[in-house]
């Protein structure tokens, strides 16, 4: 389990370190990360308090009250609350943050009124060091340490979710978890340690003392797992995508998006509403759920809604979320290399012959240098994938924007959804059809979903950026942990990488070659 503790005295790192160990039940290890307020290093600090990947599988921070806010001169008590904690909320609402102080004596009313709003608990450092003994006082014991910090959770999770702080308690009661029954072989899927934080984490959502059926697990490519869930009594009433993980940053990010997509006007036929308007979390382990009819299923777990995609059934589904799109002048090259950033690091073993020939692709030197496209600027999911695109009786529906931008690029769009269709032979895409045609009749009605009303005539260089960007995310699939990848079907993408990076140096010769 791991702590955060910002303070501007180093000896506390340890004091802390071995109260944690020493009174709370064990859970693993307890690790104890120290960010000091020294002058030499506070800016570097508070820069990195406001990342929020500084917060993974972090439990809770501890924040000494009076911090030097120059690294010299007076305490001064405003710099915990002006500077240091606005980052934190800012980086990571979810986290539990603990006040500490040696100043919690006879001026602690005054301390209160003008210091402590937004803490979700106060320890007074006396308990954590005795004047004399040199550690932690035999006092602050199980019980007390236990109770401070389930409080703060408490505390925390009822400022986000505008919940009675005794009802909370009343879920993260043992009793009070959900009964979950795993079908299949399901639960293997899930470490041990994880199982009684997801039930927390349920039972706090508003699952408490409900029997759920797990119905499917899928092991997320940004961190996160997604469970399929119904209720065990009335299975086909309704269900639930429960999202859970973590990489609680990432869980926010979406529900922050989701948010965005109100001000943007976008309707509930384009996102299924979360239950929460923040992430459910616990002990460094949180989960969003979004919930859905009981005959609704993913794009990709359905051929026949895939089927009806390719005959154009939900087109007023993306007519409305690419509406209004803008002509944009990019440089290919550059637009397309950051998309490989993750793979480009990967050891020479673990490349495949498909990111080798997209490399040859993206250099400075290579065939889209110099080259540029004008491209639509509008709405962009940011991950539109099959299992990203929900279809019920009522419709299709649009889920997961953790990657959501209102002036990004559709086209990134389209290039995923359609290297996903053609991966797993889906309404009608195959990665044979991309071979023989990479721009046949599905690539093109596909495409047009994306443009946002703008005429083809007025984007230059659109195909040259559409077939690169294909090609890119046919290469980020040929690497993704996926058991329903096969390694013959990922040959089949080395080959159709190969044959379009080939082509692109073909075509640019004839260019070079005309000029």
């Amino acid at each position: 389990m791991k702590f955060l503790l910002i303070d501007d005295e180093i000896d506390w790192q340890d004091i802390l370190q071995e109260s944690l160990t020493k009174y709370l039940p064990r859970e693993g290890d307890y690790v104890v990360e120290q960010f000091t307020m020294q002058k030499s290093v506070v800016a570097d600090q508070l820069q990195k308090l406001q990342q929020p990947e500084t917060y993974r599988d972090v439990s809770a921070v501890f924040i000494d009250l009076s911090l030097k806010s120059d690294g010299f001169g007076e305490k001064d008590f405003d710099f915990s609350t002006s500077e240091v904690l606005p980052r934190i909320r800012s980086a990571a609402p979810w986290v539990p943050c603990v006040c500490i102080s040696l100043h919690f004596t006879n001026n602690l009313m005054e301390i209160l009124k003008s210091s402590l709003v937004g803490f979700d608990a106060l320890v007074p450092k006396v308990l954590l060091k005795g004047h004399e003994e040199g550690f932690a006082k035999p006092e602050f014991a199980k019980m007390k340490w236990t109770g401070v910090l389930n409080g703060a959770k408490v505390n925390r999770l009822s400022r986000l979710i505008g919940e009675d702080p005794v009802e909370i308690m009343k879920r993260c009661d043992a009793d009070a978890r959900p009964k979950l029954t795993f079908s299949g072989t399901i639960e293997e899927k899930i470490p041990d340690s994880d199982r009684g934080k997801l039930s927390d984490c349920l039972a706090i959502a508003g699952f408490d003392g409900q029997e759920l059926l797990v119905l499917n697990v899928i092991d997320g490519f940004s961190g996160a797992s997604v469970f399929k869930v119904c209720s065990s009594a009335s299975p086909k009433s309704r269900g639930w995508l429960i999202k859970a993980g973590k990489n609680i940053s990432r869980l926010e990010a979406e529900v922050q998006a989701h948010k965005l997509l109100f001000k943007e006007n976008l309707s509930r036929m384009l996102s299924t509403p979360c239950m929460h308007n923040h992430v459910i979390s616990k002990d460094g382990y949180g989960i969003i759920a979004y919930e859905f009819e009981g005959d609704m299923n993913t794009l990709h777990d359905s051929r026949e809604c895939a089927a009806g995609l390719a005959k154009g059934n939900y087109d007023s589904v993306f007519e409305h979320f690419y509406a209004d799109c803008n002509p944009h002048k990019v440089l290919i090259l550059d637009s397309l290399a950051p998309k490989l950033t993750n793979l480009v690091s990967l050891p020479q073993e673990a490349k495949s012959v498909a990111l080798d020939q997209i490399q040859r692709l993206l250099v400075k030197d290579g065939p889209l240098a110099d080259i540029t496209a004008v491209v639509p600027r509008g709405r962009e999911h940011g991950d539109l994938h099959a299992r990203n695109l929900l279809v019920s009786s009522r419709g299709m529906t649009f889920i997961d924007f953790a990657h959501f931008k209102s002036d990004g690029n559709p086209l990134f769009d389209f290039s995923k959804i359609t290297a996903h269709l053609a991966v797993h032979r889906l309404g009608g895409f195959s990665l044979k059809g991309l071979l023989e045609n990479p721009f046949g009749s599905p690539v093109n009605a596909m495409l047009k979903r994306f443009l946002g009303g703008l005429d083809v005539r007025q984007l230059e260089g659109l195909h040259w950026f559409c077939q690169a960007s294909l090609l890119v995310h046919l290469t980020k699939y040929r690497h993704y942990q996926d058991d329903e990848i096969s390694n013959e079907t990922r040959s089949e993408i080395d080959e159709v990488v190969t044959q379009g990076v080939n082509e692109f140096f073909l075509r640019a010769m004839e260019i070079r070659g005309a000029n």
